[in-house]
């Protein structure tokens, strides 16, 4: 197993489970936070009804034992005869100027014939306002007629449980049996409303007397809510509803928490989805770095063995032409060769220490560009006379190996900017890769143009060799890369890296294409000189 493939496994399983952990960890307290924040709303509308119930409540109970204290003649009619007392001065009742307490709409009493009458004055001083009063009294009244007496009757069954009252009328004390007040739910101008009733026994009558609570004075106690708030008669119906505590019979208070749900419900999803974006951010910072460590690893993985085989490349090409140096020297200096062959052996000596020259070129090349130390200054020369001078150089050693050399030159060329030395060492690079490439051709000519483009001057070596394998040719200008197939000819990898990097050096650019008929085309584009 390669080692960046044990990285990648040891990565993934460092990443993997505090990953885990953590997205357990997180999502739990995230979950439980979302779930908190949407139970609030609800919470707190079951405590602001049993608040409100509670103080409701209070309030109506006070105001029962308030009224149960209160004497039965307060809720007779101005005209109404004391019992038993026919004779004697009429009182005036306190109730006759209207209810003290805000929370009570009218005071009432309800005859055996079921006739009801106010405490209320029944006629006035012929004023406006008494006039005012009257109709306002009237008005009362048919409200609380409509308000179904007869079950308002049904009181006077509580007399018994009452307490007893005395009334001294004709010199004798008469005792009157008073039931205390009871809650009930009756129907004023189509609004539910709250109506006490309690029984009066008289010694010749029975009564039902009673007061009705205002709509409005029940409504404020749910304006100052924190939730929308509502009352409405009957049993709740929901753990978010409260019964408020009445005798006789049953309100409660309605909360809508709807909107709070609403408003906490998005709330929470924002929060969970913030912990997902968090959660998938981090793992991908983490996969991230994961990735870079294996990259890394696969990448000095890579390096340790492109070296491994440039050393080995290196070896190869060093030794061969100094086998043949030695070789061809040795031959020379012992005198053992015809003079008709000294000429070819020097020849085969000069061209080896030549090729044993390129190969120490390169390496230097590369040590250079690898340290960021390829520079070259410009030259003033032609392009055209600076690469004829270096084709003459190269061209014997060339086709001393059977190669063909054509050179075509553009008449008209722009003045552009280049580097003599590093113009000779790139020639001498693609001359030396189209000669290797191309030997396996029938046609073994190599063509150099040089020609007029948009960009400048374009410097183009072609050959006919059997072209580059598509699988490295987008790497193909990077050290150590060279063609894969099994027959490719020995190399360092590092002509065309080298290029492309003298290439830069002058301001000028490297690329390739692939010849339709067969072959390569390299090409140099230089820059115009400023």
């Amino acid at each position: 197993m390669s080692p960046a493939a044990v990285a990648g496994i040891l990565t993934l399983a460092a990443l993997g489970l505090p990953c885990a952990a953590w997205y357990v960890t997180g999502s739990r307290a995230t979950h439980e936070r979302a779930e908190r924040l949407r139970r609030a709303p609800r919470l707190q509308a079951q405590l602001e009804a049993r608040r409100i119930a509670e103080r409701i409540g209070a309030r109506l109970e006070a105001l029962r034992l308030s009224e149960t204290r209160r004497s039965f003649l307060d809720y007779r009619t101005a005209d109404e005869p004391l019992p038993g007392a026919a004779c004697e001065a009429r009182l005036v009742s306190p109730l006759a100027q209207g209810p003290a307490d805000p929370m009570v709409w009218a005071h009432f009493q309800i005859d055996e014939l079921g006739r009801l009458a106010l405490p209320t004055l029944a006629a006035g001083d012929g004023s406006e306002a008494a006039r005012q009063a009257l109709r306002a009294q009237q008005a009362i009244l048919e409200t609380l007629e409509c308000a179904a007496p007869d079950r308002l009757l049904a009181a006077p069954t509580s007399v018994d449980e009452g307490q007893a009252q005395s009334v001294r009328g004709l010199g004798r004390d008469w005792v009157v049996t008073v039931g205390g007040f009871r809650w009930h739910t009756v129907d004023l101008d189509g609004q539910p409303a709250l109506v006490a009733v309690r029984g009066v026994r008289l010694p010749n009558a029975t009564l039902s007397q009673g007061f009705a609570v205002r709509p409005d004075a029940l409504r404020v106690f749910v304006q100052d809510s924190t939730l929308p708030s509502s009352l409405r008669p009957g049993k709740p119906a929901s753990p978010l509803e409260a019964g408020i505590p009445l005798a006789g019979t049953e309100w409660t208070v309605v909360v809508d928490e709807s909107a709070a749900a609403a408003t906490a419900d998005e709330q929470a999803s924002v929060i969970v989805a913030g912990f997902r974006r968090s959660f998938a951010g981090g793992v991908a910072a983490a996969l991230f770095a994961g990735a870079l460590v294996v990259v890394m690893v696969w990448q000095s993985d890579r390096l340790a063995q492109q070296r491994a085989g440039f050393a080995a490349s290196a070896a190869h090409e060093l030794r061969t032409p100094l086998a043949g140096l030695r070789m061809y020297g040795e031959m020379l200096a012992d005198g053992r060769v015809e003079p008709a062959r000294r000429q070819l052996y020097g020849q085969r000596v000069a061209g080896e220490a030549e090729r044993l020259g390129r190969v120490v070129s390169n390496l230097l090349g590369f040590s250079r560009l690898e340290r960021g130390e390829l520079t070259f200054d410009s030259t003033s020369e032609e392009l055209a006379a600076a690469l004829r001078s270096s084709i003459e150089q190269l061209r014997p050693l060339l086709e001393a190996g059977g190669a063909r050399v054509e050179l075509v030159i553009d008449a008209d060329l722009p003045p552009v900017r280049f580097n003599r030395d590093a113009l000779h060492q790139i020639v001498q690079n693609l001359l030396d890769n189209a000669e290797k490439y191309g030997r396996s051709a029938t046609d073994r000519t190599i063509r150099i143009e040089l020609v007029r483009c948009a960009e400048g001057a374009r410097l183009s070596v072609v050959d006919r060799g059997p072209g580059v394998d598509p699988a490295v040719r987008r790497s193909l200008f990077r050290p150590f890369v060279r063609n894969s197939a099994a027959d490719a000819p020995a190399g360092l990898g590092l002509g065309l890296a080298l290029v492309q990097a003298l290439a830069r050096a002058q301001g000028a650019s490297a690329d390739y294409a692939h010849v339709a008929e067969g072959g390569s085309r390299f090409s140099v584009t230089f820059r115009p000189a400023a």
